[in-house]
């Protein structure tokens, strides 16, 4: 099994950053699909705004269809939380490969290889949340955003995949992502003062227990823990769940809740199992009670 199939320094980053590369599953681009519409609004009901990469798009590699479906992708945590709540109004702006650079500068990987979202919209994602959120200002709502995991991948290719090479560039290129991660939530947080906005943590899905790479993860974590709290926003935290320090729990968790196991190590995204964690982990920070 998987826990048993990574046991090399060199590599392990580009496994641990699949769980972001959605669009390399898609061989060749091709005409874009229509996405599917929200309903008409009924604005005295919350609208949900779900944000980032292919951990908000709900992507499994299984779904993926010529040219790819976004109606495919229907058990992500945004379409769990919208059945759980038929009164949730959704905007899904999310962007397989999306990075947090692409989200402020625009140029999505997804639609840029010819693939429709499951809303559209032009220009950058944050751009587009910016004017959803001005016009639904006053309107009671929830933002989700999941960003981190083609960052990683990022600096992964930039060092060959060589495990020394990372932990040498890390602390800069974390402290970088946090500065644009607060860009990113600024932006939002001026846009709809009221909204709650909800950052999911950073998680790696390939057993077992790296020390480079948990150093990487809980560095990702400190950055964004505090760059939200600066930003007045919460963290939903699945790094419990996900990762669990116990080496056979991991396993047994990256297993159950991510498609690792199953795909014998091709796809890392969250299974249906793993889209519901992410979900309850948001609705435990939503019930919270507002920050005075």
């Amino acid at each position: 099994m998987l826990a048993t199939a990574l046991p090399h320094r060199k590599g392990v980053l580009a496994a641990l950053a699949a769980v972001a590369l959605a669009v390399a599953w898609v061989v060749a681009p091709a005409a874009a699909t229509a996405a599917p519409h929200a309903r008409p609004p009924e604005r005295s009901h919350p609208f949900l705004l779900a944000l980032g990469d292919s951990i908000s798009f709900g992507f499994q590699a299984s779904k993926v269809g010529s040219p790819p479906d976004p109606a495919a992708f229907s058990t992500g945590y945004a379409d769990v939380l919208a059945a759980r709540d038929r009164r949730l109004r959704v905007t899904n702006y999310s962007c397989p490969g999306e990075t947090t650079t692409s989200m402020i500068d625009g140029s999505c990987p997804w639609t840029a290889a010819g693939f429709a979202l499951h809303d559209d919209y032009q220009g950058s994602q944050l751009v587009a949340a910016d004017a959803f959120l001005r016009t639904h200002r006053r309107e009671p709502g929830t933002v989700t955003l999941a960003i981190w995991g083609n960052d990683v991948a990022a600096l992964s290719a930039a060092c060959h995949d060589d495990l020394d090479c990372v932990a040498e560039r890390a602390p800069a290129e974390v402290a970088a992502f946090g500065d644009r991660l607060g860009r990113i939530l600024r932006s939002l947080r001026s846009a709809a003062p009221s909204a709650r906005v909800v950052v999911v943590a950073a998680v790696h899905s390939f057993p077992p227990p790296s020390p480079e790479i948990d150093a990487l993860y809980a560095a990702l974590n400190r950055t964004i823990a505090s760059t939200a709290s600066t930003a007045g926003a919460a963290v939903a935290d699945i790094v419990p769940v996900f990762d669990p320090p116990d080496p056979a729990e991991r396993t047994a968790a990256i297993c159950t809740l991510t498609l690792t196991c199953v795909s014998n190590g091709a796809d890392g995204h969250p299974s249906d199992a793993g889209y519901r964690a992410i979900a309850d982990a948001i609705t435990a920070v939503i019930r919270r009670p507002c920050p005075s």
